[in-house]
């Protein structure tokens, strides 16, 4: 760590403060993504998976990929609801 503080001409507790920003930064951006994609998720009444969602982020002009979408998914337990197939039980042509 010190070496790199020495070829940037940065002290030690200016790096750490700018990783720890970084951070910060990125929990608030991952915040912003799980409302969006929240959001998405209820106006389809949960039925849309990750490849919808990310067409529809990015039709609002978020830019992100479906793997991150999938991922913020997953992490938070938000899975699509499937339909069931339907099921003939009557069959009329009996003799």
């Amino acid at each position: 760590m010190t070496r790199i503080c020495e070829v940037l001409e940065i002290s030690r507790s200016g790096y750490y403060e700018w990783v720890r920003e970084r951070e910060r930064r990125r929990q608030g951006q991952a915040t912003y993504l799980l409302v969006k994609i929240k959001e998405v998720y209820e106006k389809s009444r949960r039925t849309y998976g990750s490849r919808r969602i990310t067409a529809e982020l990015r039709s609002e002009g978020i830019s992100i990929s479906k793997n991150k979408v999938a991922k913020i998914m997953h992490d938070n337990g938000i899975k699509a609801k499937t339909k069931r197939r339907y099921k003939v039980t009557t069959n009329s042509s009996h003799k």
